[in-house]
This record gives C-alpha cells, structure tokens and sequence, in this order.
C-alpha cells in the first residue's frame, strides 16, 4: 500500500500521525509509528423506499463512501479530530470527509490520489471512454448510458437529500480533489495530463528495500525457473473462472506460474485446477510478498491496480493487465498507449487458446521496445523519488501554506 510508505516517510522526519481507519485494514497500519483510530461502520446507508437501477447498485459502495459516510463521519470523529489539533490533514479519495475537518478547522489538506485523475476537461471530451472503460458499461448504446446515468443521479439526488448532502450528481464523484493532489502513478499513465494544473502532482511510488518482505520457500522455487506472477489484488482474487483459464493456459506453458490467491479458501479452489504436469511449476499461497516475486520475474498477469503497475514498472517487468474495475480499465488502456505490457477485458482472457496465450506471454517477455520503454519509466520512477519524493513535497506544501 504506498500511502504506508509515505506515512512512514514522514514519521522519519518528525511528524506525529493519527491515523483513522476502518477495522478491516487497521493491521496494514502497524508498520507505522502512528495513533491508530478506528472509525465506527455505519449500516443501513440507504432506505429501502427508493428503487434501484442495476447501475446503480455497482457503485454503491464508491458512492455512499464518498458522501454518505463524508457527512457521517465528520459529525462522529469531530471531538476526537479537534483534541488532537492537527496541522495539516491527509486523506485520500474515499476519505473525502477530510476535507471537510480541513476547511473546518481552517487548516492545509492533502488528497492522495490512489486511483485515477479527472478533470473537467477529461469529462467533456472522452465520456465515452469514462462510461465505457470507467464506468463498465461496455456494449450499451450512447443513449442507454445517459439514461443510466440519469437514473443515477435521480436516486442519488433522493437519498442525499435525507442527509442534507450537496453533492448530488455522478460528475462530484470524479472531480474530488485538495488543495494539494499527491498522484501515485507517473504523468505518463495520466490521460490528458496537460489538463490538471499545479495542485496536481504525479509523483508516482518507488519502494526500498525496507518495504520488501522474504519467503524463503519463495527463493527457492523461483531458483533457475522463469516465473509470471499472477495477482488479482486483494478485491477480486475470487475470480474462480480466471484461474481455471489460466492453469489451463499454463498446461503447454514453458513458464513457472506464482499465484497469489488472496484467502485460504480460494487457494484450496485454486489447487483443485492445478494440471498434474504443473505442480512442481506452480506455486500457490495465500499470500505472497508482491516485491520479492516481481523482482525476479519475467512478468506479471495483474488486474491493474496503481501499485501494482508502479511496481511492474520499478522492476521493469513486461505487463498483461486483466482489469476487474473501475480505475483498472484506464489504466489498462494506458498500459497499451505506452507499449510497456498488453491488456484483455476478462472474459477475452477467458476465450482465448492455450496457443494464444503462449504467444502473448512469449511476445510481452522478448520484445525489446517493451523493455526499452519500461526501462525509460523505471528510470523517471528513481529521477521523481530522489528529486521531489511525495513526504517532502507534503511538508513544503504544508510550510508555504503558514502552518
């Protein structure tokens, strides 16, 4: 998670955290000398009166998050936000009720932009991108997208009116931003780059040997094998249907498959698919130390995520990106733009040969434009870190602003 390294960073140069977060990641925060406060969970966000479009169910979650629970959680963490008097507040996208206590308590924020950017300019001129590879609504018609959208924006519009919330429309979804925007992926990956203005700062995320964990088991499976590792992320590593694919796919693979499979329930339904003539070539677990692996590897099947992809491109592995959501789509496309990897939507992943797929994975590892290009990013990655690394460009920011 980069926003750890950055929380660490700056813990090393003198500053005192209090970090609020949800109970289900609260232990990935241990790695930081921080005040850990758990925010309390607040059900039942929506009445049961409204009716809901199919659409509109699939953003749930991103939506009651960033508006909901913005005005919910600045009405509950209030005392506790004004005892430890902050002077500056970090947050990220789905955080956004920070800031609020910014503007409340008159102080600089922060917005970490672990997704992707938008401007207003991105929202004009490709909404048909936005709606198809963001949204997911790939194969609609124009028209039947902007009635979704509608319908949308009309439930929206009736259920943040019970909460007196303002931002009543998909668009307010996008343009969330600070007065400082810390972009965790390189202005290479960003569409449309020249549309954001200074607040705007693609800094990327570089990890030093004190992020890196090691198995040792790891070591020695990987010993004179040439390794694709594989990961969906830690939000759809259920995709069953995707690792039958795969492990069918590696039955006439020359290459070592690592797996992350996310839960120990998925890794017993992943070994089930495990070809009899791949089980000395595939190594599965519950959880793998992503920086170790892709150290070594020779590329890298992932979903897309922002870490994920600037971890690829730090060690200058070659990517196939099967994107599962949202931000993923648009990085995917850019993956392709950049020539540093290939991407198939999921179920082209699904529908193609055991051949197929040899030549993919053959083509991505050997070709030498691909290594040339991520040669050049790995190397912008290292320049932006050691110049203008994000924990210092907060505290200039934070300085300059008078606090």
């Amino acid at each position: 998670m980069p926003t750890i390294s950055i929380m660490r960073e700056l813990v090393e140069l003198g500053c005192i955290l209090r970090i609020y977060t949800g109970d289900e990641i609260k232990d990935i925060f241990n790695k930081v000398s921080a005040d850990i406060q758990l925010y309390p969970c607040y059900s039942n966000i929506f009445t049961e009166e409204i009716e809901y479009s199919d659409f509109f169910k699939k953003w749930y979650s991103s939506l009651s998050a960033s508006v909901i629970m913005r005005r919910y959680l600045f009405q509950v963490l209030r005392e506790s936000v004004i005892e430890f008097a902050p002077d500056f507040i970090i947050y990220d996208q789905a955080a956004s009720w920070g800031q609020d206590y910014s503007e409340f308590l008159q102080i600089p924020n922060i917005c970490l932009i672990t997704g992707y950017a938008f401007s207003n300019d991105i929202l004009e001129r490709d909404g048909d991108i936005i709606q198809m590879e963001y949204l997911g609504m790939k194969g609609m018609s124009h028209e039947d997208r902007l009635t979704e959208i509608r319908k949308l924006n009309r439930s929206l519009q009736m259920n943040h009116s019970i909460y007196g919330c303002n931002e009543l429309c998909l668009e307010d979804f996008f343009l969330r931003s600070g007065q400082l925007n810390i972009v965790l992926y390189l202005r290479e990956f960003q569409m449309r780059v020249d549309s954001f203005d200074n607040s705007f700062q693609f800094l990327g995320q570089w990890y030093g040997k004190e992020e890196m964990n090691y198995d040792d088991s790891i070591t020695q499976f990987m010993k004179g094998k040439k390794c694709i590792y594989v990961s969906l992320g830690s939000d759809h590593n259920q995709n069953i249907e995707f690792y039958k694919s795969l492990l069918h796919f590696s039955e006439n693979c020359q290459y070592a498959f690592i797996i992350s499979a996310g839960t120990e329930n998925q890794e017993d339904a992943i070994r089930k698919l495990i070809p009899a003539n791949k089980k000395d070539s595939v190594y599965l677990s519950r959880f793998v130390p992503q920086l170790q692996v892709l150290e070594n590897a020779v590329m890298f099947i992932t979903h897309g995520g922002t870490s994920s992809v600037m971890q690829a491109v730090q060690f200058k592995i070659p990517m196939l990106v099967v994107p599962q959501q949202i931000d993923e789509f648009l990085i995917a496309r850019q993956i392709k733009i950049l020539h540093i990897g290939d991407s198939l939507y999921d179920d082209e992943f699904k529908s193609i040969s055991q051949l197929q797929f040899c030549h993919i994975v053959d083509k991505l590892i050997h070709c030498p434009v691909i290594r040339e290009n991520l040669m050049f990013l790995h190397d912008k990655s290292i320049t932006t870190h050691e110049i203008n690394p994000s924990s210092k460009h907060i505290l200039s920011f934070v300085e300059q602003s008078g606090n």
